[in-house]
């Protein structure tokens, strides 16, 4: 139901050990998009934008190496999509090079796999089996009976591709929004589909179905017709999955005492908690927040990245711990985050249940239900949807897309910019004006809240021309929380420019939340104001050949 009900995480967790990750300019972790146990032990912590970085450290946070490096070589990746583990083995996907690199724990490149679909995340089936999932992006070369693959099996050993859960050709993939890590430990959801998949060498079985109560049913098959007469857009999955009156699964993971499912609905978070040797089932809710109450420490929210056994990690920021917490370690503002360790209760046997044995079944306040079965296989998405992946829309999106940025220009060039207190590196510190004259400089403005596809193209545009802009006439200013996260970044792009963090969020640009380039003086007015747009890519080549041409040579 849409009202607030906290479950105290003492409820469900039994203890907590923490792992301080070590922190040195060999390991310095900029955010945590994923964590992964290997046999040994070890933790893989993998930093897809800010360090674009795999890290592997020991169970007591001791960095061990480094899983490849950014670049354009053999053993290198430019964009890391996903990572697994698997018998031994760390697996990178590089959406951008199209491949799949395979490497030792100890960080020793060993191969690389072509892979030349589009996909999202990744898996480990067996020591020569990948599975893929695209969501409901089409993949051309595998269209077949007028269908396309949601999940895509990949034999490295044979080089063999083979697609699984098609879904229909109409299906228009910008009326779903994706989430991450959707096929963890070969478990796999799909967006707006209300079974959860068990994805093994030899079939793919449904592991359970979210059965939702009728009057849900209906607000989400009334979106799924919507689809069928309107040109949806991403800005419409966005507030169905914010707004929409229908519950949508985020998160789930599966641990040895209990299945953990978070959804979202009209604005309200839901974290479910089901036993099943009890058959019993919690569920907290809570308007716009975690409904988890964290009374143990007051340190992190509960979010799992990562189960193994019972055991669930969640990571604390330093950043972000309160001052009224119960922490039982020192952790600095500038530390790497710290993993927790929590280990989970098993359900209350004592308690009676009303459920069969011969079903397992869930009953919660969104009327939801777990029903497990198997030998359920190859089960296709029943969803019909617009299919909105044409020539004439793609360039009608770039037209939309151009006119927005023109308007984005006309609205904030000519405007001042704050006189923002900077941090060098070293973490000295002075204010934009001291770094101004008479003279033009260009100006990158950028910060850790921003789409980081975007920032990427900023940066790429401005790698290539490189060597052409003076070093002293380029000024790189990104907003952080702290300095260990501007380091982290840093390392990932090596450029020759004066580059600074601010703490101050304040900006021209601000309600936009999107990076921008400039040319700037010390009257502080932007001039020649540029927004990057990752999905023309040129733009901004352009944008830096004009500038460098016009007011640089």
């Amino acid at each position: 139901y849409q009202k607030e009900n906290i479950i105290r995480l003492s409820e469900i967790a039994d203890s907590i050990h923490y792992i301080s990750l070590e922190t040195s300019d060999s390991c310095l972790i900029g955010a945590i998009d994923k964590i992964l146990r290997t046999d040994n032990s070890d933790i893989i912590v993998v930093d897809k934008d800010v360090a674009s970085s795999i890290f592997v450290f020991n169970d007591e946070g001791r960095f061990k190496c480094r899983i490849g490096t950014r670049g354009l070589g053999m053993a290198e990746y430019i964009k890391i999509e996903d990572v697994t583990y698997g018998y031994g083995f760390i697996y990178v996907w590089d959406s951008v090079q199209k491949k799949v690199l395979k490497y030792s724990e100890n960080g020793d490149f060993l191969d690389s796999y072509k892979f030349d679909y589009t996909a999202y995340s990744l898996c480990c089936i067996n020591e020569n089996l990948l599975s893929f999932c695209c969501d409901y992006t089409p993949n051309y070369s595998l269209y077949k009976d007028k269908k396309y693959p949601s999940v895509i099996y990949f034999n490295t050993a044979e080089n063999e591709i083979a697609g699984y859960l098609y879904f229909n050709e109409d299906v228009n993939n910008l009326a779903y929004t994706s989430t991450l890590n959707n096929l963890y430990d070969k478990n796999l959801y799909l967006p707006l589909n209300d079974t959860i998949y068990r994805l093994d060498a030899d079939l793919i079985s449904a592991k359970c179905i979210l059965k939702y109560d009728d009057k849900y049913l209906l607000y989400k098959n009334e979106y799924i017709e919507r689809s069928y007469t309107e040109r949806m857009t991403v800005n419409d999955a966005e507030e169905a999955c914010n707004k929409g009156k229908f519950p949508q699964l985020i998160t789930y993971f599966s641990c040895d005492s209990v299945h953990l499912l978070f959804m979202r609905m009209n604005g309200f978070l839901y974290s479910g908690f089901y036993y099943p040797d009890t058959k019993e089932y919690k569920e907290a809710s809570s308007l716009g927040k975690i409904p988890i109450e964290n009374d143990i420490d007051k340190s992190f929210l509960f979010s799992p990245r990562c189960v193994e056994g019972n055991k669930v990690y969640c990571v604390i920021e330093p950043s972000e711990i309160p001052e009224n917490n119960n922490l039982p370690i020192n952790v600095g503002i500038d530390d790497n985050p710290v993993l927790a360790e929590i280990y989970m209760k098993y359900g209350n046997k004592n308690k009676k249940h009303k459920l069969k044995n011969y079903n397992l079944i869930i009953f919660c306040s969104l009327s939801l239900c777990l029903l497990y079965y198997t030998n359920r296989t190859n089960v296709d998405i029943r969803k019909k949807l617009k299919n909105a992946s044409t020539t004439i829309e793609t360039l009608s999106l770039e037209r939309a897309l151009l006119l927005d940025n023109i308007m984005l220009h006309y609205t904030y060039n000519d405007k001042k910019i704050p006189n923002l207190l900077l941090y060098t590196i070293d973490g000295d510190s002075l204010h934009l004006s001291e770094l101004l004259n008479d003279d033009y400089k260009l100006l990158i403005r950028f910060s850790q809240l921003n789409c980081s596809s975007c920032i990427d193209d900023i940066f790429e545009g401005l790698r290539q021309v490189v060597n052409k802009f003076p070093s002293n006439k380029v000024i790189l200013i990104g907003t952080y929380d702290n300095q260990r996260v501007f380091q982290a970044f840093i390392k990932n792009y090596s450029l020759p420019y004066s580059i600074y963090y601010s703490k101050n969020s304040e900006d021209v640009l601000k309600e936009e939340n999107i990076p921008y380039c400039c040319l700037i003086n010390n009257d502080m007015i932007l001039k020649n104001l540029m927004i990057p747009m990752k999905e023309i890519p040129v733009y901004s080549r352009r944008y830096y050949e004009i500038v460098l041409n016009r007011f640089f040579k």
